[in-house]
């Protein structure tokens, strides 16, 4: 297969390009990269139909390895002991990213369009786009308690504001089909060398941005109201964070914290997520020491901190309050999808060897619900659940004025995954159209609009307090109230094609 010059520049070497290209463009969010990362592949796959599933697989696990390359320093700080247990899971989650890819240029390989129909160029194009993302659509809703598999191509856009505005209408779907639309466009003018059909690539691109910047420029909200906002961020260490003899340390911490924020005079005081490292209890002093702090400027809360399970001790829920200002908890959200292997065992298997710092005696909540604030319903998603399309999708459903994304990232700090965490709720935000409030402990916590405009964000290692406005609207965007139509839209194009497909042959 490899023994000649041209099977291997087709089979191994652009298959390796792409996946490099693809690898370094999910790593450090690099919008240019995306649009030409995955020429290579499709210029393999189109020129030879032969090993095409393998040079998917070549592709995907490149750009596996490159984007988990961050699991094996993690997993040692997350076990406390060798990275070694780090090696199999970067392995096994390049070798899933490899299955991903190569089922998805199969199935394309096999509904391609092969007559030299002059349409054939640009019709080859939407059907590669389409499966694509149907298969994205599948994987992700599929693997809900793995985010760290997620990654649609859309996420590769993140760090501009232009490019996903579309996603407001399209969802994060049709920004992922434009990408790889781009890429088959490009692969197929290179292989017919008709340079001319640029000018189709080039104006997708162009209409791209325009329509970013008529977003930006109309951006409607109707009718709102700003609420001041105070980001508490202890930003403690992973290894320490839930021992039992850091809690007096911890608990001095958030007393400060709440004097600083306390000068900011907010309406709403945002926690992260199971700040209080323990279980809440009536006689915890702790809340109504901060809470006697808070008093003057009577703001309530929203605190991430543990519910015990009342059927077994042992277990708890992770779970957000809302206590006003005199103490009264007026609503609670308990996480629904829990991370798997780490806080729910997934397909029988959990990771066994934990510190005794970490909490994996997690059980998930059992429905969706907002937090009522007197400045809007509060919609919260905690940590992963943003990535996860059910979770997400139902909170949308309830309309809420504003999201409230509390996270805990201080198990991958030193790589990129803090920055991936909050580049992804800007995506997600945009493609909502609600306005976002993230809090995550050692990450990038914040305010972002609904547009994407980034009012505030930092990144720290010490604890320190944020404050910014957030506005509060029933308003959201086309996506959030039709859903995914764009897959369905994707689904009965494929489904058409397979039906001409099976009608041709048949009059052969």
């Amino acid at each position: 297969m490899f023994l000649n010059k041209k099977k291997l520049y087709l089979n191994l070497l652009l298959p390796v390009l792409s996946g490099i290209l693809a690898g370094l463009s999910y790593l450090y969010i690099s919008h240019w990269f995306a649009w030409v990362m995955l020429v290579g592949l499709f210029y393999a796959v189109l020129s030879e139909s032969k090993a095409v599933f393998l040079k998917g697989f070549i592709t995907g696990i490149v750009t596996g390895s490159i984007i988990f390359s961050w699991m094996i320093a993690s997993s040692k700080m997350y076990t406390g002991t060798t990275s070694y247990i780090g090696h199999p899971v970067w392995i096994a989650s390049s070798i899933y990213f490899g299955l991903v890819i190569g089922i998805a240029v199969k199935l394309f390989s096999i509904l391609q369009i092969k007559d030299k129909h002059s349409s054939a160029w640009w019709l080859n194009a939407l059907i590669a786009s389409s499966v694509w993302i149907i298969i994205d659509w599948i994987r992700i809703y599929i693997m809900a308690g793995l985010p760290w598999l997620s990654y649609p191509l859309a996420f590769t856009q993140s760090r501009w504001v232009l490019p996903m505005q579309i996603t407001s209408f399209t969802g994060l779907w049709g920004l992922s089909f434009l990408i790889v639309f781009v890429n088959v466009l490009i692969a197929k003018i290179l292989i017919d060398k008709k340079y001319k059909r640029f000018w189709l690539p080039i104006s997708l691109y162009i209409f791209l941005l325009f329509v970013g910047v008529l977003n930006l420029k109309f951006h409607f909200e109707g009718r709102k109201k700003s609420i001041t906002i105070a980001l508490i961020c202890e930003n403690t260490e992973a290894k320490t964070r839930w021992l039992p003899e850091t809690a007096d340390s911890l608990a001095s911490i958030y007393l400060d914290l709440n004097r600083r924020a306390e000068k900011f005079d907010p309406n709403l005081i945002i926690w992260s997520e199971s700040a209080i490292p323990w279980n809440l209890a009536m006689d915890d002093d702790l809340i109504p020491k901060c809470l006697s702090i808070t008093w003057p400027s009577q703001a309530s809360h929203i605190m991430g901190i543990f519910t015990p399970f009342e059927e077994d001790s042992t277990k708890k829920y992770n779970s957000a309050y809302h206590i006003e200002p005199d103490g009264a908890i007026t609503g609670r959200y308990d996480k629904v999808q829990l991370l798997s292997f780490l806080e729910h065992a997934f397909a029988g298997a959990k990771i066994p060897f934990f510190r005794a710092s970490a909490i994996t005696n997690i059980i998930p909540g059992r429905k969706h619900n907002l937090l009522k604030t007197k400045y809007g319903n509060a919609g919260v998603l905690i940590c992963n659940e943003i990535f996860a399309q059910k979770p997400y999708r139902t909170t949308l459903k309830l309309r809420p004025h504003f999201l409230t994304i509390i996270s805990n990232d201080a198990w991958f700090e030193g790589s990129m995954i803090p920055d991936h965490h909050f580049f992804f709720i800007r995506l997600k935000v945009v493609e909502s159209g609600k306005n976002a409030i993230v809090n995550s402990n050692r990450g990038i916590s914040g305010i972002i609009h609904s547009n994407g405009v980034i009012q505030i964000a930092e990144k720290g290692t010490k604890p320190t307090v944020i404050s910014g406005l957030v506005v509060s609207s029933r308003s959201q965007s086309f996506y959030a109230s039709t859903g995914d139509w764009f897959i369905v839209l994707a689904v009965f194009f494929l489904t058409i094609i397979i039906v001409l497909n099976k009608m041709f042959k048949q009059t052969l």
